[in-house]
Protein backbone atom coordinates (compact mmCIF):
# COMPACT_ATOMS: atom_id res chain seq x y z
CA UNK A 1 0.00 0.00 0.00
CA UNK A 2 1.48 3.88 -0.46
CA UNK A 3 1.88 6.47 1.37
CA UNK A 4 -0.33 9.19 1.43
CA UNK A 5 2.15 11.90 3.50
CA UNK A 6 2.13 13.87 1.13
CA UNK A 7 -0.85 14.46 -0.05
CA UNK A 8 -3.21 13.33 3.25
CA UNK A 9 -3.71 17.53 3.65
CA UNK A 10 -5.23 17.70 0.68
CA UNK A 11 -7.07 14.39 0.00
CA UNK A 12 -11.33 15.11 0.29
CA UNK A 13 -12.26 11.16 -1.03
CA UNK A 14 -10.28 8.46 -1.79
CA UNK A 15 -11.32 4.90 -3.74
CA UNK A 16 -8.67 2.46 -3.37
CA UNK A 17 -9.36 -1.20 -5.11
CA UNK A 18 -7.01 -4.06 -4.64
CA UNK A 19 -5.83 -6.60 -6.97
CA UNK A 20 -9.19 -9.02 -7.97
CA UNK A 21 -7.14 -11.93 -7.34
CA UNK A 22 -6.32 -10.79 -3.04
CA UNK A 23 -9.68 -10.03 -2.12
CA UNK A 24 -9.60 -7.09 -0.72
CA UNK A 25 -7.52 -5.54 1.94
CA UNK A 26 -6.82 -7.27 5.22
CA UNK A 27 -6.89 -4.92 8.54
CA UNK A 28 -2.96 -4.25 8.25
CA UNK A 29 -3.26 -2.74 5.26
CA UNK A 30 -6.12 -0.49 6.27
CA UNK A 31 -4.02 0.50 9.51
CA UNK A 32 -1.13 1.23 7.72
CA UNK A 33 -3.03 3.80 5.14
CA UNK A 34 -4.68 5.49 8.23
CA UNK A 35 -1.28 5.22 9.77
CA UNK A 36 0.23 6.96 6.65
CA UNK A 37 -2.73 9.79 6.88
CA UNK A 38 -1.91 10.22 10.72
CA UNK A 39 -0.89 14.00 10.84
CA UNK A 40 -1.43 17.06 13.56
CA UNK A 41 -4.91 17.41 11.14
CA UNK A 42 -5.69 13.46 10.73
CA UNK A 43 -8.41 13.13 8.54
CA UNK A 44 -9.86 16.47 8.54
CA UNK A 45 -10.48 16.90 4.97
CA UNK A 46 -10.85 13.32 4.24
CA UNK A 47 -15.06 13.41 3.97
CA UNK A 48 -15.19 9.93 1.55
CA UNK A 49 -13.65 7.02 1.53
CA UNK A 50 -14.60 3.50 -0.67
CA UNK A 51 -13.00 0.34 0.42
CA UNK A 52 -13.37 -3.43 0.37
CA UNK A 53 -11.69 -5.73 3.18
CA UNK A 54 -11.39 -9.00 3.00
CA UNK A 55 -13.11 -9.43 6.62
CA UNK A 56 -14.84 -6.81 8.34
CA UNK A 57 -14.47 -6.66 11.92
CA UNK A 58 -15.49 -4.84 15.28
CA UNK A 59 -11.49 -4.13 15.93
CA UNK A 60 -12.00 -2.94 11.91
CA UNK A 61 -14.80 -0.29 12.30
CA UNK A 62 -13.14 0.96 15.84
CA UNK A 63 -10.02 1.55 13.67
CA UNK A 64 -11.83 3.40 11.44
CA UNK A 65 -13.86 5.04 13.81
CA UNK A 66 -11.12 6.43 15.98
CA UNK A 67 -8.90 7.75 13.22
CA UNK A 68 -11.73 9.09 10.63
CA UNK A 69 -13.89 11.14 13.04
CA UNK A 70 -14.61 14.07 10.01
CA UNK A 71 -15.72 11.21 7.23
CA UNK A 72 -19.25 11.81 5.89
CA UNK A 73 -19.26 9.34 3.26
CA UNK A 74 -18.13 5.59 3.61
CA UNK A 75 -18.69 3.10 1.20
CA UNK A 76 -17.42 -0.64 2.69
CA UNK A 77 -17.38 -3.57 1.16
CA UNK A 78 -16.64 -7.14 2.80
CA UNK A 79 -16.13 -10.37 1.76
CA UNK A 80 -16.95 -12.03 5.43
CA UNK A 81 -17.59 -10.82 9.10
CA UNK A 82 -15.21 -12.26 11.52
CA UNK A 83 -15.21 -11.47 15.49
CA UNK A 84 -11.60 -11.18 15.75
CA UNK A 85 -8.54 -9.56 13.23
CA UNK A 86 -6.50 -12.68 14.21
CA UNK A 87 -9.13 -14.87 12.38
CA UNK A 88 -9.13 -13.34 8.81
CA UNK A 89 -9.95 -16.42 6.87
CA UNK A 90 -13.10 -18.64 8.76
CA UNK A 91 -14.37 -16.02 11.43
CA UNK A 92 -17.21 -16.29 13.33
CA UNK A 93 -20.09 -14.01 12.65
CA UNK A 94 -21.81 -14.91 15.82
CA UNK A 95 -18.97 -13.50 17.87
CA UNK A 96 -19.00 -10.32 15.62
CA UNK A 97 -22.31 -9.77 16.42
CA UNK A 98 -22.05 -9.98 20.07
CA UNK A 99 -18.43 -7.86 20.09
CA UNK A 100 -20.76 -4.98 18.35
CA UNK A 101 -23.94 -5.20 20.40
CA UNK A 102 -21.48 -3.59 23.28
CA UNK A 103 -20.22 -0.74 20.75
CA UNK A 104 -21.05 2.38 19.73
CA UNK A 105 -19.74 5.16 17.60
CA UNK A 106 -21.16 8.50 19.22
CA UNK A 107 -17.69 10.96 18.03
CA UNK A 108 -17.94 9.76 14.30
CA UNK A 109 -19.57 11.84 12.28
CA UNK A 110 -20.38 9.47 9.94
CA UNK A 111 -23.35 10.71 7.86
CA UNK A 112 -23.40 8.38 4.71
CA UNK A 113 -22.86 4.41 4.83
CA UNK A 114 -22.85 1.93 2.06
CA UNK A 115 -22.79 -1.66 3.04
CA UNK A 116 -22.33 -3.97 0.35
CA UNK A 117 -21.56 -7.80 1.37
CA UNK A 118 -19.79 -10.41 -1.34
CA UNK A 119 -20.56 -12.83 1.87
CA UNK A 120 -21.81 -16.30 0.39
CA UNK A 121 -23.69 -16.77 3.64
CA UNK A 122 -26.76 -15.11 4.78
CA UNK A 123 -25.81 -14.79 7.76
CA UNK A 124 -22.60 -12.58 7.13
CA UNK A 125 -24.83 -9.22 6.32
CA UNK A 126 -25.21 -6.60 8.40
CA UNK A 127 -29.13 -5.54 8.94
CA UNK A 128 -29.38 -1.36 8.28
CA UNK A 129 -31.04 -0.91 11.73
CA UNK A 130 -28.07 -2.42 13.69
CA UNK A 131 -25.79 0.06 11.54
CA UNK A 132 -27.92 3.14 12.72
CA UNK A 133 -28.03 1.69 16.59
CA UNK A 134 -23.97 1.79 16.23
CA UNK A 135 -23.39 4.82 14.59
CA UNK A 136 -25.78 7.66 15.72
CA UNK A 137 -24.88 10.04 13.35
CA UNK A 138 -26.31 8.16 10.10
CA UNK A 139 -28.23 9.66 8.29
CA UNK A 140 -28.35 7.02 5.42
CA UNK A 141 -27.96 3.73 5.24
CA UNK A 142 -27.46 1.42 2.30
CA UNK A 143 -27.09 -2.15 2.00
CA UNK A 144 -26.08 -4.31 -0.89
CA UNK A 145 -26.12 -8.19 -1.05
CA UNK A 146 -24.20 -8.99 -3.71
CA UNK A 147 -23.33 -12.81 -2.30
CA UNK A 148 -25.72 -14.83 -4.41
CA UNK A 149 -24.78 -13.10 -7.63
CA UNK A 150 -22.90 -15.22 -9.89
CA UNK A 151 -20.14 -12.94 -11.76
CA UNK A 152 -19.74 -14.16 -15.31
CA UNK A 153 -16.87 -13.37 -17.28
CA UNK A 154 -17.27 -12.99 -21.04
CA UNK A 155 -15.03 -14.22 -23.72
CA UNK A 156 -13.49 -11.21 -23.93
CA UNK A 157 -11.56 -12.10 -20.77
Amino acid sequence: MPSFRKLANTLTCLMLVAKFDSGGFCYQDVKGLFDSLRLPTCGIGLKGLWIHVVALSPELLDLMAGSLTNLEKLKLSYTRLVGDDNDQRTGDKNVFFEKMESRSYPDWGLRYLDVESWARSPGDRIPPEFLRRTIPSLREVGTIDWGDVELKIGPWY
